[in-house]
């Protein structure tokens, strides 16, 4: 259901950048796009999902981005734990612009203001990719996030290779700040030492 609904909102974006594209010219279809997007009633306080929910029934495509100064990544299969701040039609593209935190955060007083900063969270004794989620929703983009062998810690483990692995060790440690440009060390095996 939850790739659905994703497929669904990817094909809407792109579909959304073509008619842009190919009808920007034309007035009727700014009309019409801007009419759709003006009966898109507020999502302000709601869920990431909720709002994404609204924005495919009216047919319009979705730009998450972090609503503070922290530059985060926004993780869009956990949609349901972010709370959007404020919400901006883009007409260009027959979308809309959610800025968003995660639901634990205090919304800043405008786009872009400061923002509490994220912690790494800790993942160690938890499945690869259970981690890696709670890294994505910390703030880190997916090719930020690195898996290596726990038993030989300069061997990287593919990402399509994570079945059945743990997370052993972890660099930054649990509680450090969230540099969301740097890269987060995940060391994994079938069976950790204690």
């Amino acid at each position: 259901m939850k790739a659905r609904h994703l497929a669904r909102l990817g094909s809407l974006i792109t579909v959304s950048l073509l008619l842009a594209a190919c009808t920007g010219h034309q007035t009727g279809a700014k009309n019409d796009s801007h009419r759709r997007l003006l009966k898109m009633e507020s999502v302000v306080g709601k869920t990431l999902k909720q709002g994404i929910d609204g924005a495919v029934d009216a047919s319009l495509g979705v730009s998450p981005v972090d609503a503070t100064d922290q530059h985060r990544y926004i993780d869009v299969e956990s949609a349901e734990r972010y709370t959007i701040c404020f919400q901006q039609p883009v007409p260009e593209m027959q979308a809309v612009k959610f800025y968003v935190v995660p639901a634990s955060t205090r919304c800043p007083r405008s786009i872009g203001g400061k923002g509490a900063a994220s912690r790494i969270p800790g993942v160690t004794g938890k499945r690869a990719e259970d981690a890696k989620r709670e890294i994505l929703y910390a703030g880190y983009q997916p090719a930020r996030i690195r898996f290596y062998a726990a038993a030989n810690k300069a061997s990287e483990v593919k990402a399509s290779s994570l079945g059945g692995l743990n997370v052993c060790d972890q660099h930054p440690e649990k509680g450090a700040e969230v540099v969301p440009t740097a890269t987060v060390k995940l060391f994994v095996g079938a069976k950790c030492r204690q």
